[in-house]
């Protein structure tokens, strides 16, 4: 016995897989549900916007970010 596992969704009488499926026709399977709660969407420009302006971060964020991102050594840059 071989276990496949696939997404469907359920219409209130029916399941209608949303994956490909390798089976021949008219092959006998035990089905298991597992309930998948997605997440709902959210436009990524939408997500920028409600968050722009609202992260804290150190005032050399943008000159050092390989510093804070990576490790790296700051930059000895000094303002004239």
């Amino acid at each position: 016995m071989s276990t496949l596992t696939v997404k469907a969704t359920f219409d209130g009488s029916n399941f209608h897989v949303t994956d490909t499926v390798d089976l021949k026709p008219n092959t006998n399977c035990l089905l298991t549900i597992e309930v998948i709660e997605e997440e709902p969407y959210e436009d990524p420009f939408k997500y920028l916007l409600k968050h722009a302006g609202t992260i804290e971060g150190p005032a050399d964020w943008s000159v050092e970010h390989d510093h804070y991102l990576y490790g790296t050594p700051k930059n000895k840059v000094t303002d004239e």
